[in-house]
């Protein structure tokens, strides 16, 4: 156990040594948790605890022990024993307050904010905004924080007012995070329905940050319940909060803040036309219709329409993805003929199943684009089939991937199916496919799918020589590569899937029963003779089978 606690306290001390080394002291938060010591892990050590335990140590204040060797140890990376105290904590964070009001010229800190450094949030840094709020409450004799004379007057130094009440200090709080927005993202057009914990990200369990900057906009004019301050209206100016909008540009900014969450998600503005939401990111039925409203942004850009768009929303709608000058149809096409282009790297053939899907190019993805049916469509449009159109400089491009246009005959239905089978094999390793198994990926049963086990097993009889279709050397080579057996056991390939399943059933139920006679035996005691009888009951027992004959071998 001592030498366990040694190894303990040595795995610790080097995570304190790594963050002496990345910050250059050890004054670290009592509930900073780590695993690799320059970083905070909420899933991590509790270093800070484990430091002011060797404090208390040092001190005689606790029932661990701390060897000379050990303080020597800590003190070579900046540990300070005698300077633990609260004047020094206080003036650490004090420091921090100070670069945040030099950088921003007060000290209305959210109550959630952390920082490292002052003048930025990191979710790993010392909570300042709850700092803040207890100097407040110290300075009212509340809490269990004291608070001299001294330690006023300097907050008050760097505009620290103490005589907030609580619907001040709830205003500051989301103030504070408004602050963080707009430093973020250049405005305060904010959804509605933004919610947020730190000011830059959307959190369904967040302060409702869009309907806080509604309300100021409502109280600047006197509507609702709300009041709001020249002061206020002030520092929401200073971070270009607009009062005077109206009910259309108000209904525009609440559509764009939509539409900006959709970016940040998808990191794209091509959305459905018929995409409604609620939150920006995934589609409601009852939502709002972003894909109807982008489409209309787009009608205005180019003069088309009754809507009217300015220059400055045309500015915040390009900031987040939106191009108004491009082609989609082209660009649609492009995206697709690299995924294409990816594929004809990876395999040297465009010999694509029809339900082959992709994000790649070169790997299935169930959710993936469609781009099977994409090159299926493009041989169509070659032949002056379906809807679409295709162009001169696209049959080119196509054609030096390796596209044939006029080969979609039995050699390409072939080179599908053998798609099929190979991704089978990528899955199970071997080709023992069942005569009535169906797919559309290849790697999962789908009854409505392509028969691969049948059309394997005709491989197997071409091969032979068993009926009239015929096979080629490279067809049987690409084949022997999936390592494909043409002579099985008689009946193999006939099983059905259901014969399959039934036959692993049992050998697994084999496999319990044998597992259960091992378990039995294993409880005899050696010493004591049985009778067959006595065995046979036994085992009837525990098996709750009838068994005729067991054998014992000594």
């Amino acid at each position: 156990m001592k030498n366990n606690t040694k190894e303990s306290w040595m795995y610790k001390y080097s995570l304190a040594k790594v963050y002496f080394e990345h910050h250059g002291n050890l004054e670290i938060p009592c509930s900073y948790k780590t695993l690799n010591g320059y970083e905070y892990t909420e899933e991590g050590i509790a270093l800070g605890t484990w430091l002011n335990t060797q404090r208390k140590a040092y001190k005689g204040m606790s029932n661990c022990k701390i060897t000379e060797e050990q303080i020597k140890l800590l003190e070579e990376i900046g540990m300070r024993f005698e300077t633990r105290d609260n004047n020094e904590e206080w003036n650490k964070k004090y420091g921090l307050a100070k670069v945040y009001f030099e950088h921003n010229g007060n000290l209305e800190i959210p109550y959630n904010y952390k920082t490292l450094n002052g003048y930025e949030y990191s979710e790993s840094g010392i909570a300042l905004g709850t700092w803040i709020t207890n100097q407040r409450k110290a300075y009212k004799g509340q809490g269990n924080h004291k608070i001299t004379e001294n330690q006023i007057q300097l907050l008050e130094e760097i505009g620290m007012r103490f005589e907030t009440n609580y619907k001040e200090e709830g205003w500051n709080k989301k103030y504070g995070l408004a602050k963080v927005y707009f430093e973020h993202n250049g405005n305060l057009e904010i959804p509605y329905n933004y919610k947020t914990l730190n000011g830059y990200e959307y959190s369904e369990s967040g302060i409702a940050l869009g309907t806080w900057i509604t309300n100021q906009r409502k109280a600047y004019k006197g509507q609702g319940n709300h009041k709001i301050t020249e002061n206020q209206i002030q520092l929401l100016e200073e971070i270009g909060m607009r009062f005077e909008t109206n009910y259309k540009e108000e209904g525009w900014n609440k559509k764009y803040g939509l539409a900006k969450v959709y970016f940040e998600h998808h990191g794209k503005l091509k959305t459905p036309r018929d995409y409604k939401t609620l939150n920006g990111y995934e589609y409601t039925e009852e939502g709002i219709a972003l894909g109807i409203w982008l489409n209309t942004q787009r009608q205005a850009y180019k003069g088309h329409g009754n809507f009217k768009i300015t220059d400055e929303q045309i500015k915040l709608l390009e900031k987040i993805g939106m191009r108004f000058g491009t082609n989609y149809k082209e660009e649609e096409w492009n995206k697709k003929y690299e995924l294409a282009k990816a594929y004809f790297e990876h395999h040297g053939n465009l010999e694509i199943p029809s339900s082959y899907k992709t994000l790649n190019g070169y790997e299935y993805k169930e959710d993936g684009i469609a781009l099977g049916i994409w090159l299926h469509t493009q041989r169509q449009a070659y032949k002056g089939q379906g809807s679409n159109k295709i162009t001169e400089n696209q049959i080119k491009l196509l054609e030096k991937i390796g596209m044939r246009f006029e080969t979609r005959d039995n050699n390409e239905e072939w080179n599908k199916k053998y798609e099929l089978a190979k991704a089978y094999f990528e899955y199970n390793r071997n080709l023992e496919i069942p005569r009535d198994y169906k797919t559309l990926n290849g790697y999962e049963y789908t009854a409505e799918g392509i028969a691969l086990g049948s059309w394997i097993a005709n491989q197997r009889q071409t091969y032979k020589g068993h009926n009239t279709q015929k096979i080629t050397e490279t067809q049987i080579k690409l084949l022997e590569k999936i390592r494909m057996k043409w002579f099985l056991k008689v009946g193999t390939d006939k099983k059905s899937q259901e014969e399959i399943i039934t036959e692993k059933n049992s050998k697994r139920k084999k496999i319990e029963m044998l597992n259960r006679v091992r378990s039995y035996l294993n409880t005899l005691d050696e010493s004591e003779v049985l009778s067959k009888e006595e065995i046979n009951q036994g085992m009837m027992d525990v098996l709750n089978h009838k068994i005729k004959r067991l054998k014992i071998k000594k």
